[in-house]
C-alpha cells in the first residue's frame, strides 16, 4: 500500500501570507480615506461657492450697495446657521434662501468661515485652520515657519502648487493702512497693473521692455523664451508690477513722504542702469504716485476735500473722491488712453500738494499708508521668482484666481 504525498502550506507561509493581506488592507484603506477625504473637500468647496452665492443675494435682496463692512458666519452642527451684519436690515431672512430645499447640505471637513470685508465673501478653514479653501477647487495652505520667521505657503491653483512667503509685519502695515481699510490687495494691484499695462502702450514705437529693467527682462525670457510672441508681450507689461516691487526698495517711506510733501516725485528719480528699458525707473515712479493718490483720494479726509481743477482739458471744481473717481479710476479700467489717465493723476497730484488737508494727512495717517503700500510691494518682491516661474503673469493680477490668494493672505 503505497502512501500519498499530502501538501500544504507550512505556518511560516501562512504567516507571510497574513502578513501580506494585512499589508495590502492597509494600503487599501490609507487611500480609500485619501479618496474619501479629496471627495469631502471637493463637496466643501462647492458648497462654500453656494454660501457667497447665497450672500450675494442676500446683499442684493436688502439693498446694499456693495457689501456689508462686516458680517460674521458660524457653523452650527456642520452647517451654516447663522450670519449677521449689523448694518443690513433683514440681512439673516434673505440669505436663509439658500436653505430652502437645501437643509441636507452640510460641510463634511469645513470648520469654520472667514469672512473678507474687501471682497464680501467667505473662505473656509479646515486643519486648524491652516488650510484655506479658497473656491474653484483652489486653496491656500500653511506650512509653517521658514527659519526667518516668514510664513510659507503653498498655494494650490488646479494642478499647480506654488510655494509662497509672507510676512506677518508687511501683511499688518497693508490692514492698518488706507489700502487695507478702503481699497484692499486686490483693487490695489490690479489698478496698478492696469496704468502699468497702459504706460507701455504710452506711444506705438515703445514696447514692453522699454519699462523693464534688464534683470526683469532677463527673467521673463528664460520662461516665455519668444521675446518676439504676443505671450511674452502680455507677461511682460503685466510684470511692471513686479518692477515696481523690485525698484520700491531703494525708497524708504522718508524719502516717499518728501516726494509727497513737494510734488517733486521725478526731480530725484536716479538714472536706469545698463541694459535697463529707458522708461523703467518712471514706470515704478508713476505706480508709487498713482498708489498714493488713490490712497489719499479714497481716505475719509481726502475723498470729501474739495479742489480746484483747471487746464489740460480739465475744469473741475468739487471733492477730490468725485474726481478720482471720474478721471483717474474709471478711466483706467475701461481701458482709455493712458495719458488721460496719467493726466487726471498728475493734475489731482499738484491740487493735493497745495491743500492744507493733504500736508495734515501726510503728518497723521500719510506714513501709515506708505508703509501699507511698501508691505503690499515687498510681498511681491519676495515672491518675485514664484511669480514668474509659474506663469503667474499670463493674466496679470486681474486673474480672479491670483485675487482670491491674495484677498485671504491680506484680507
Amino acid at each position: 500500500m503505497q502512501k500519498r504525498n499530502q501538501s500544504g502550506f507550512t505556518l511560516v507561509e501562512l504567516v507571510v501570507v497574513i502578513a501580506v493581506l494585512a499589508i495590502l488592507a492597509g494600503v487599501g484603506a490609507v487611500a480609500y480615506s485619501g479618496y474619501i477625504e479629496k471627495a469631502n473637500e471637493a463637496a466643501d468647496q462647492e458648497l462654500i461657492g453656494a454660501v457667497n452665492t447665497a450672500f450675494a443675494a442676500a446683499c442684493a435682496e436688502t439693498g446694499v450697495e456693495g457689501h456689508p463692512t462686516e458680517a460674521v458666519a458660524s457653523l452650527k452642527q456642520k452647517k451654516v446657521n447663522q450670519v449677521t451684519a449689523d448694518d443690513v436690515s433683514g440681512f439673516n431672512d434673505a440669505f436663509f434662501m439658500y436653505f430652502e430645499g437645501n437643509e441636507d447640505k452640510e460641510f463634511q471637513v469645513v470648520e469654520g468661515l472667514i469672512y473678507n470685508k474687501d471682497g464680501g465673501f467667505f473662505y473656509a478653514s479646515l486643519n486648524g485652520g491652516n488650510t484655506i479653501l479658497l473656491g474653484k477647487g483652489n486653496s491656500l495652505i500653511n506650512e509653517g515657519k521658514n527659519p526667518d520667521g516668514s510664513t510659507k505657503w503653498t498655494w494650490k491653483k488646479g494642478e499647480q502648487e506654488i510655494e509662497f512667503t509672507s510676512k506677518e509685519e508687511d501683511i499688518q502695515k497693508f490692514i492698518e493702512s488706507s489700502f487695507g481699510k478702503n481699497v484692499g490687495i486686490d483693487n490695489l494691484m490690479q489698478e496698478v497693473d492696469k496704468l502699468a499695462v497702459a504706460m507701455s502702450n504710452v506711444t506705438k514705437d515703445s514696447t514692453p521692455d522699454d519699462y523693464l529693467t534688464k534683470e526683469l527682462q532677463e527673467k521673463l525670457a528664460a520662461v516665455y523664451t519668444d521675446t518676439n510672441s504676443e505671450e511674452y508681450k502680455k507677461a511682460a507689461a503685466n510684470a511692471l508690477v513686479v518692477q515696481a516691487a523690485m525698484h520700491s526698495d531703494t525708497w524708504t517711506s522718508e524719502d516717499i513722504v518728501q516726494f509727497m510733501r513737494t510734488g517733486n516725485f521725478y526731480g530725484s528719480m536716479p538714472e536706469n542702469q545698463e541694459g535697463d528699458g529707458q522708461y523703467a525707473y518712471l514706470a515704478s515712479l508713476t505706480a508709487l504716485q498713482y498708489a498714493m493718490v488713490t490712497a489719499y483720494a479714497k481716505s475719509d479726509v481726502g475723498s470729501s476735500t474739495n479742489i480746484k481743477i483747471q487746464g489740460d482739458g480739465f475744469d473741475y471744481n468739487g471733492p477730490i473722491g468725485e474726481f478720482y473717481e471720474k478721471n483717474v479710476s474709471d478711466i483706467i479700467n475701461n481701458g482709455a488712453m493712458p495719458s488721460q489717465a496719467y493726466g487726471g493723476i498728475s493734475k489731482l497730484f499738484e491740487a493735493m500738494v497745495k491743500t492744507g488737508e493733504y500736508q495734515t494727512y501726510l503728518d497723521a495717517e500719510g506714513q501709515k499708508d506708505i508703509d501699507g503700500y511698501l508691505g503690499a510691494m515687498e510681498f511681491i518682491r519676495d515672491n518675485q521668482d514664484a511669480i514668474i516661474d509659474n506663469r503667474v503673469m499670463d493674466n496679470g493680477f486681474g486673474d480672479s484666481e491670483l485675487t482670491d490668494m491674495l484677498n485671504a493672505l491680506f484680507g
